[in-house]
């Protein structure tokens, strides 16, 4: 009887709240929860990954904790004891390394000589070190654990439609960007995205997919002109000499590159000037906008998303991931 009065109780505290509740009417049109929700997942997968994030941060804190907490009892030690144990046992940083690491960070000590900050840098390194100590001694624990986290990466359901793409469609990973030509950061991204599909040869998908943003002048005319260019299959040796020549697309220059490619000059220049891929452009525009992409670069990796040029462990990371799933 008190079991069946306790559950009364809690749900009057937390009632369950149904999945269709009606969030909105227009004449007899009812708007629902559920609706809103679908639609609204797709435009908040930025701030979901950046909640999945956080809560990750948060349990490899709380696991490395766990595992420092065990070997603290296991040795019959405070917690506290072991870390300094662990973090006091580095090598006493010598003159010779600050005054390199000196050198080699000289502009940002503003004209500043070595002896004004040799004990700010000596600090400095020492509290590396320690780290560096204690992260190695994790790493150990960690190898000889059982850890399974369970927390799942936020995805959406994102098209490839029919852009350029390299690599095989029926690839385990799907990689889609979305870009543009006069981004500085999507020029930045270049290598990082070559050593992907190099070192995943066969197992990438990777599709390309237009997002020029309304400050970049130049950058939809680019991707016009890329894709002219790709009419007669030269749309990635196109692509190449755009990001060698970015900030530099002025119609005439995009002519040239044609001729460089030694393209059908009067089939690419009357694509060209249609603007022929406009409505492709501002679909993948529209499509991308839809999936909470608002700057370049972007990425999906199996749908997970991955915001900016971000360096190659962090593709590697995801990737790894989900082959090893």
């Amino acid at each position: 009887m008190k079991a069946f009065v306790l559950i009364l109780v809690l749900f009057s505290l937390f009632p369950v709240v149904s999945h269709a509740e009606v969030l909105a009417t227009v004449n007899d049109k009812q708007i629902t929860s559920e609706e809103v929700d679908g639609r609204a997942r797709q435009r908040m997968i930025k701030i979901l990954s950046q909640m999945y994030d956080i809560k990750r941060d948060v349990i490899e804190d709380m696991i490395d904790q766990h595992l420092l907490e065990e070997a603290a009892k296991k040795e019959g030690k405070k917690l506290v004891t072991l870390r300094k144990e662990i973090m006091n046992k580095v090598a006493t940083v010598t003159e010779a390394e600050a005054q390199a690491f000196y050198q080699m960070q000289k502009n940002r000590f503003k004209g500043k000589g070595f002896e004004e900050v040799k004990n700010d840098l000596v600090a400095q390194i020492t509290a590396q070190k320690r780290q560096m100590a204690l992260n190695n001694y994790l790493d150990d624990l960690r190898k000889n654990a059982k850890i399974k986290v369970n927390l799942e990466r936020p995805r959406v359901e994102v098209s490839t439609d029919d852009d350029p793409s390299k690599g095989p469609k029926g690839a385990p990973i799907t990689i889609v960007e979305f870009s543009e030509y006069q981004c500085p950061f999507c020029k930045r991204a270049r290598p990082t995205i070559d050593r992907i599909l190099k070192d995943y040869e066969g197992k990438v998908h990777y599709v390309f997919r237009d997002f020029p943003l309304s400050f970049h002048k130049q950058a939809k005319d680019a991707a016009n002109a890329a894709h002219c260019a790709g009419d007669q299959g030269k749309y990635w040796e196109y692509s190449e000499m755009l990001w060698a020549s970015q900030g530099k697309h002025s119609t005439e220059k995009l002519k040239s590159i044609g001729q460089d490619l030694k393209l059908n000059q009067e089939q690419f220049e009357k694509c060209m000037s249609s603007n022929k891929y406009y409505a492709e452009i501002d679909k993948d525009q529209r499509q991308g906008s839809s999936y909470g992409v608002s700057g370049t670069p972007a990425y999906f990796i199996n749908g997970m998303f991955l915001s900016g040029a971000q360096p190659f462990e962090a593709f590697k990371e995801l990737i790894d991931e989900e082959l090893n799933k």
